[in-house]
């Protein structure tokens, strides 16, 4: 008896709640993707391992962590000319003189100075 009942309620409630007419949430546009390497060349020599990360940015003026020890960078797409990876030795991305990283057109490896901390992507 009771059984109809809830069913009953459970569907007028379901249908009442007003639909939600939003648009679904679109992914920001890729701006730039470099990868780096803990090993000097970009990884490409057979005789040494080394990790490497891979780093697609969506948001230009964000300064984001980059991981410890890497000896090399590639950057290897870009949604404007103007977009430029740049690496900080602060963690904060407050450095005066940042280093930059645009794509380059053969696509080149690049060695990575020390103790950078962080990136950040400006467009």
């Amino acid at each position: 008896m009771y059984i109809p009942a809830l069913a009953l309620a459970l569907a007028a409630t379901t249908f009442a709640m007003p639909a939600n007419n939003l648009p679904p949430r679109q992914p920001a546009e890729l701006l730039v993707s470099f990868s780096t390497w803990s090993c000097p060349g970009c990884g490409l020599s057979e005789t040494e391992f080394c990790i490497s990360f891979a780093h697609p940015v969506r948001e230009a003026d964000t300064c984001f962590g980059l991981e410890p020890g890497q000896a090399s960078l590639l950057v290897d797409y870009a949604a404007s000319a103007e977009c430029t990876v740049y690496l900080y030795n602060s963690r904060d991305c407050s450095d005066p003189v940042p280093t930059p990283y645009k794509v380059q057109d053969p696509i080149t490896c690049e060695a990575v100075p020390v103790l950078n901390n962080s990136f950040k992507v400006v467009c």
